[in-house]
């Protein structure tokens, strides 16, 4: 919801978009909407947890637009449990995608074209990370990891003319909310 949403905005303002997603069904709807709206775009299948992906649809996005200006890093999976219920493998899969995931695609961005170019825009997509949200221990506690990513890449990042941000919404009635409802 939010990063198809993101994406079709920015295509709206004249961006050429790269989008990205396990499942293919989903980014050739949000690919068709752009496209639709005059926007150029990009697809590609990318699992963001397989840093060999990654190098993938970064050699994608340079070859068909020559840099990459903003970066969004919108993944994040999670699933509603008490925290006394939740295991060491649910705890590391949220923050596999949610954290880890983020960082080495930011990490590829930067080294290939925002530290060369010196600029760019880097921005993470978290959920109110400063307060708990009862039944997602792990993704509050991932989505609080980016807001202190993004804080300490602002700060090291910015000789290089690089802004990183991170964007906290709160909850957005999307499809992918719907999942959680009861």
């Amino acid at each position: 919801g939010i990063g198809a949403a993101t994406a079709i905005e920015l295509a709206r303002t004249g961006a050429s978009v790269v989008i990205c997603g396990r499942r293919e069904e989903p980014l050739a709807g949000v690919q068709t909407a752009i496209e639709a709206a005059g926007g150029a775009c990009l697809t590609v299948p990318t699992d963001v947890r397989e840093p060999d992906q990654v190098e993938v649809l970064v050699d994608a996005a340079l070859a068909r637009f020559g840099a990459i200006d903003l970066l969004v890093n919108n993944a994040g999976g999670q699933f509603t449990a008490p925290a006394e219920e939740i295991s060491p493998k649910g705890w590391r899969a949220v923050h596999r995608l949610a954290v880890d995931a983020a960082w080495a695609v930011t990490q590829c961005v930067a080294e290939r074209s925002l530290i060369p170019r010196r600029q760019g825009v880097v921005v993470f997509v978290g959920f109110s990370p400063r307060r708990g949200i009862p039944g997602f221990a792990p993704a509050a506690a991932a989505r609080a990891a980016l807001e202190n990513l993004a804080s300490g890449l602002s700060l090291e990042w910015s000789r290089f003319g690089i802004r990183t941000v991170c964007v906290s919404p709160g909850t957005i009635a999307t499809t992918g909310l719907d999942q959680y409802r009861g």
